[in-house]
């Protein structure tokens, strides 16, 4: 069996995080990133990512607080701009 190891790079990765309190135990929290992906031995597979996160977030207990939100992520081919993936998702 012969192994194969891939050299992956994650160039320029940024994101940007706001958040604003709605009352003393919540608070809304949008967020904003993206980056670009290269692998060193498979050029074809590049691709340039963003996503979308927007959420509220409730205090449970003093240090403890639970978040429900939306996350949206999008992949796309490095070469053309083709778009590879378009996901929503609700996250808890």
């Amino acid at each position: 069996m012969k192994l194969r190891g891939e050299l992956l790079f994650n160039e320029g990765s940024l994101t940007r995080i706001g958040s604003s309190a709605v009352f003393w135990f919540k608070r809304l929290i949008a967020a904003a990133g993206g980056g670009l992906v290269r692998y060193a031995n498979e050029g074809d597979f590049n691709y340039n990512f963003v996503n979308f996160n927007v959420g509220v977030q409730q205090r449970l207990a003093p240090g403890m607080y639970g978040q429900l939100g939306w996350v949206q992520e999008r992949l796309y081919r490095d070469n053309d701009g083709d778009r590879l993936l378009l996901d929503d998702s609700v996250q808890k």
